[in-house]
């Protein structure tokens, strides 16, 4: 069923919707952007919170589908172009229906968001970051780009003796400016796995997984240790605003291959495999949520 949009009309943009989400969104199959018109710039935000587009799609099996009603609260999916896959769908997180409002920066490496960067994804990452309401919830996919084309070519061009360090390297930077959303822009952060489409790096992005899920891990282990009375340290905010998100396995078949339910145009996911975003993003709530408690 193709889908339809009846958008609310408000001058206030939304931050992150630029020309390029709009074309690159219209470049993709229906099923990657349901609303087309939403992603051309007419979909608005009050005070925090996004009017959603109301409109009628035909989903995979395990997404909501159906009326839209405005407003609903807004989870930001920020990243490069895997952002698209999960854009302007509605999720149901801990019993809460959420829009996902995608913030996207075509080509964003982690490289390229390091200290000593000047290129314009950087820029851009921020100036996003900065547009959208302290305290909103995120979502963070970056680092396929890192794993299809950066790291072995830094290799190759002995900036790193190998291409584990070279990973070591890269996390250690995404894990900054996780820190950095986290402390400075008092985000809760969730960390999206790089997406698992390309069978030909698809080696290098589990190695790369692997070392930013124990890296996050990591991280909040000594933030807990350190959960000192009266005592503050640079993450003290992390306990419960920064989670991992562990499902890149469920999408794998016996045989380390992406399962055909999630294949989409070769590059990117189909949108079906948004049932396990939204099972890993309900377990990190309620699991925060209990923490909280004790």
């Amino acid at each position: 069923m193709a889908a339809a949009a009846t958008i609310a009309a408000d001058p206030t943009p939304v931050p992150g919707l630029t020309s390029a989400s709009a074309a690159v969104a219209a470049e993709l199959p229906a099923a990657v952007a349901p609303a087309a018109s939403a992603a051309a710039g007419t979909v608005t935000q009050r005070s925090g919170q996004s009017v959603a587009p109301t409109y009628t799609s035909a989903l995979p099996d395990g997404i909501s589908t159906g009326l839209v009603q405005p407003p609903v609260d807004v989870v930001y999916l920020c990243g490069d172009s895997h952002c698209l896959s999960g854009a302007w769908r509605v999720i149901n997180i801990a019993g809460k229906q959420r829009l996902l409002q995608p913030l996207l920066i075509t080509g964003l490496k982690v490289w390229h968001l390091r200290s000593s960067s000047n290129f314009y994804t950087k820029h851009q990452f921020w100036n996003a970051i900065r547009s959208i309401p302290h305290g909103s919830d995120i979502v963070v996919v970056v680092g396929e780009i890192d794993c299809r084309e950066g790291l072995l070519a830094a290799v190759e061009k002995l900036k790193h003796p190998c291409l584990q360090q070279a990973i070591e390297a890269t996390v250690d930077k995404h894990i900054s400016v996780l820190c950095q959303l986290v402390n400075d822009h008092g985000l809760t952060v969730y960390v999206h796995p790089v997406p698992l489409v390309l069978e030909a790096t698809r080696e290098v992005v589990l190695q790369f997984e692997y070392a930013l899920k124990r890296s996050v891990e990591q991280k909040l282990a000594v933030q807990a240790v350190q959960q000192i009375p009266g005592v503050q340290d640079c993450d003290s905010q992390l306990r419960g605003r920064l989670h991992y998100l562990d499902f890149s396995q469920q999408l794998l078949d016996e045989n380390g291959q992406l399962k055909r339910e999630f294949e989409l145009d070769g590059t990117h996911l189909h949108p079906s495999y948004l049932k396990h975003l939204e099972a890993a993003m309900t377990a990190s709530v309620l699991g925060a949520q209990t923490a909280a408690t004790y």
